[in-house]
């Protein structure tokens, strides 16, 4: 799964759930979408953070190369496939 998790941040405040599916739907069946968000008085607001998994690597990596372009999005959304915790630290330890 993997390479079919993507990591975005960099959103504007303003994007809601709803819109990002819609950008992420033109690359394919989007599995799960976890949109960070907080409270600013009483409603709830992008943290500018996401996670969404795809069906297949193949739309993950579209999603990769042409989000960052999607202007309504943000002005610098940065994309890379997500890594869990675990796997970062096991990483950590094989550079050691």
């Amino acid at each position: 799964t993997h390479f079919r998790v993507l990591f975005i941040k960099g959103l504007y405040k303003t994007v809601t759930r709803d819109e990002l599916k819609l950008q992420c739907n033109k690359f394919g069946e989007v599995e799960t979408l976890t949109l960070r968000t907080k409270i600013v008085n009483g409603k709830a607001e992008s943290r500018g953070i996401a996670i969404v998994q795809f069906a297949e690597k193949s739309q993950a990596s579209e999603a990769l190369k042409k989000l960052p372009f999607e202007t309504s999005l943000g002005e610098l959304v940065d994309i890379d496939f997500y890594q869990s915790k675990e796997s970062r630290m096991q990483e950590l330890e094989k550079e050691r």
